[in-house]
């Protein structure tokens, strides 16, 4: 582990229901091995990626049983949504950082002036890679109970 290496590592987990973003990781996977390997086949590219994300958040999850938690922040995607810098400042605050004014100004104007889909949007539907809400929900179920990670609604 990665701590063994460096004792002093600091470590944030984001979290966001994975059935909002395995679609988004199928169709980024799914698009750049259509460059190379021509015709794809999405759904395959649907159960590939639901198995391999669960087998790692599972990982992940022993992983840190293992560890001190002092390690680890857990940043849920929706209190960044919310209060991005709020969010940074728990963040510098749980590893004993103090964020600086400066900073704070920096990120401030960053996300005054890059508001989210200021370049457009991707679309994309689960369906598209044969992937379905419940079964996405259910073959998560240990990573979204472990670090409470509410489910959202399909978009």
């Amino acid at each position: 582990m990665v701590l063994e290496t460096y004792p002093d590592a600091c470590f944030v987990q984001t979290h966001r229901d994975l059935g909002r973003v395995l679609p988004s990781i199928c169709s980024l996977v799914t698009g750049w091995r259509g460059l190379y390997e021509g015709e794809v086949n999405p759904h395959a590219i649907g159960g590939w990626q639901l198995e391999m994300w669960a087998e790692m958040m599972e990982r992940g999850i022993q992983q840190r049983r293992a560890a001190d938690p002092a390690h680890f922040f857990d940043l849920h995607f929706r209190d960044v949504v919310d209060d991005p810098v709020g969010a940074v400042k728990r963040l510098y605050h749980h590893f004993g950082f103090e964020l600086g004014e400066e900073a704070e100004r920096r990120m401030r104007a960053w996300l005054a002036e890059n508001p989210q889909g200021k370049h457009g949007g991707h679309r994309y539907a689960p369906e598209d890679f044969g992937l379905d809400d419940d079964a996405m929900a259910e073959r998560f179920a240990a990573y979204l109970e472990h670090f409470q990670v509410e489910r959202e609604a399909a978009s």
